[in-house]
């Protein structure tokens, strides 16, 4: 049924759920072709993509049928635009894109790609890095120092998708054998966030 193909499309963390909503504004002032009948915010990793291979094969039927019914899917990811515009070609989709953890939305434009940063620039999260291991007692193993070979192990990923995995703007995923909770709790204090996903944990902008 089609419900039972939706259901498994509309399933992203609360906090996903939660920026989805705080996008549509945005949505609506680009014009997002809007003549749709339903908007559906979904989530890449275990949802449009199998979470064990990446296989997006048992989402193409659920797509086509949103697709016939007029809808318009936003992927809300913690990915990055390199990968989501991958994934978004690979599965015919036409509408904006959520990257890095609500960090930046991408627009097609003029043939490209048009992103909005909505949240704290990488480059600033950098600077507060080393106050968020000092207070919190935490060493950080960042995912864009590992070891390719690391770093593909972890990710599941390699060649340039590895390459495309890294290449961030607005969010900076981790590793730690610390507990999460203080790392959490100074980096909210400091205007930060930590979301974490099934390989990683996102530092990112607040909310």
């Amino acid at each position: 049924t089609m419900a039972g193909a939706v259901t498994p499309l509309a399933k992203p963390h609360l906090r996903r759920a939660r920026l989805a909503f705080t996008l549509l504004p945005t949505l609506f002032e680009w014009k997002a072709d809007m003549t749709r009948s339903w908007i559906v915010f979904t989530d890449l990793d275990a949802t449009l993509l199998d979470a064990s291979d990446f296989s997006s094969e048992p989402a193409r039927g659920a797509l086509r049928r949103l697709e016939e019914r007029g809808a318009l899917v936003v992927p809300v990811t913690s990915k990055t635009l390199g990968e989501a515009v991958r994934i978004a070609n690979e599965l015919g989709l036409a509408g904006p894109l959520v990257v890095e953890s609500g960090g930046g939305i991408a627009h097609r434009s003029n043939g490209g790609w048009s992103v909005e940063g909505r949240g704290i620039v990488l480059t600033r999260i950098l600077e507060l890095l080393p106050e968020i291991e000092r207070r919190s007692g935490s060493r950080l193993r960042l995912f864009s120092e590992m070891p390719d070979a690391e770093a593909a192990s972890i990710s599941g990923l390699s060649g340039d998708e590895l390459e495309l995995s890294r290449r961030r703007q607005f969010d900076l995923p981790f590793t730690t054998d610390a507990s999460i909770e203080p790392i959490a709790a100074v980096a909210k204090s400091l205007g930060l966030s930590v979301q974490t996903g099934a390989r990683f944990h996102h530092l990112c902008g607040g909310g």
